[in-house]
């Protein structure tokens, strides 16, 4: 094997030594200068997402030919981005820390951090970018209003701010599916290499140590435990963006309402130690919940990996009410930690009507007059408020 080439033996119909050919190494998908179908793709092609639709159309004839999908037909995943390698940056992360700091315990979150930063930092920027666009858009909705309803004849800056907030929409657009894409494919990214570091564990595990854990645990492990970071992505950066949306949507209210802003910003804010308590009340039924499912699918595998003894004594009714008394139990906490995430959503989505009728009746009935671009602007700020400044942070709090 060469540094800039590698041969493999092609067989057709048998092994033959002159049946060789070479490959470079950006074709080969374990090689770190692997050029994959997106590392491939041009600025057009990523800002579009036109690297995608040749998987879209063999799916449309694959289908068509009753054919199904095998490997080979997919969208090749970057080198940098395999689970496998991912892993291995966790590990090494979490290994350097532990040689600057010894006395200090592993920490797989900063190893994820770590690894994930520069991915984390543009879904942040996106992110951000995303809500001053929306924000944005609602300023130039209230100039559009205004100059619509004046008196000029001539209607140019109608048109020219007709023109801006299509612009606003357009790059709105963009940004809100580039930040989505970001955000979920690197949550995916992370809970594949967390799901390869727990299949890397247990090959190391002994013999013994693997009568002591049940299969049924491990898939719940890769599967349930694991699930929350699909949401990692999208909300954790929301920590930092919906305070700066706050502050960028309050300007753009005061402009139209001065101190009345505060009326409504006031009963945002006011939800926020709620959702708090809501969240440390409902973590501990979460943690009583996921104790209890590791239970539940631990007896369960126990129970039809041993069927056969419990059925020569008569002992499988037994089993089946202790299974279902555990699930009736995982139940009853899984509906309190719910309860609790129902009534973080409720505050979030009645921002928008509950804060802007507030601020509006407060402003009313002080001698002031409601300006139809005025109410348009601040209901369409509040719309992008409770996504970004409710709705996302109190998610990421839940995490």
């Amino acid at each position: 094997m060469q540094n800039d080439q590698i041969e493999i033996e092609i067989t057709k119909g048998g092994p033959s030594k002159d049946a060789q050919t070479r490959l470079p190494p950006d074709q080969i998908e374990s090689n770190p200068r692997f050029k994959s179908d997106f590392d491939k793709a041009n600025i057009l092609s990523k800002l579009f997402f036109f690297y995608g639709f040749k998987l879209a159309f063999k799916a449309f004839f694959q289908k068509s030919k009753r054919k199904e999908f095998e490997e080979k037909d997919l969208l090749t995943v970057p080198w940098s981005t395999r689970p496998d390698v991912m892993s291995d940056h966790f590990t090494h992360h979490m290994q350097e820390r532990k040689k600057k700091k010894p006395l200090t315990k592993l920490n797989l979150t900063l190893g994820i951090l770590k690894t994930i930063k520069w991915p984390l930092v543009y879904i942040t920027v996106v992110e951000t970018l995303t809500a001053f666009i929306r924000i944005f858009s609602a300023w130039v909705t209230k100039k559009l209003v205004d100059t619509y309803l004046s008196e000029d004849p001539s209607g140019g800056d109608a048109y020219m701010w007709t023109g801006v907030l299509t612009a606003c929409l357009v790059v709105g657009f963009f940004m809100d599916h580039h930040w989505d894409y970001a955000s979920l494919l690197y949550s995916t990214l992370v809970q594949n290499a967390l799901v390869d570091l727990v299949y890397k564990k247990v090959l190391k595990l002994s013999t013994h140590s693997l009568t002591q854990i049940s299969a049924g645990r491990i898939i719940n492990l890769a599967t349930s435990n694991l699930s929350f970071l699909s949401s990692f992505g999208q909300f954790f950066p929301s920590l930092f963006v919906g305070l700066v949306s706050l502050i960028a949507g309050g300007a753009v209210v005061w402009q139209s309402f001065g101190v009345f802003t505060l009326i409504g910003l006031g009963y945002l804010v006011a939800w926020y130690p709620l959702q708090i308590i809501g969240v440390l009340a409902s973590t501990k039924d979460r943690t009583m919940t996921e104790n209890l499912t590791n239970e539940r699918v631990k007896t369960t595998s126990e129970t039809i990996e041993a069927i056969r003894l419990l059925k020569m004594y008569t002992w499988e009714f037994k089993f089946k009410d202790k299974i279902t008394g555990i699930r009736k139990k995982e139940m009853d906490f899984l509906k309190g930690a719910s309860i609790g995430g129902a009534i973080g959503r409720a505050c979030a989505f009645s921002i928008q009507d509950a804060g802007t009728f507030l601020m509006f009746l407060a402003y009313y009935y002080t001698g002031h007059t409601l300006n139809v671009s005025d109410v348009f602007a601040s209901y369409f700020v509040f719309n992008y408020l409770r996504l970004f400044s409710s709705y996302f942070m109190g998610t990421a709090f839940m995490l």
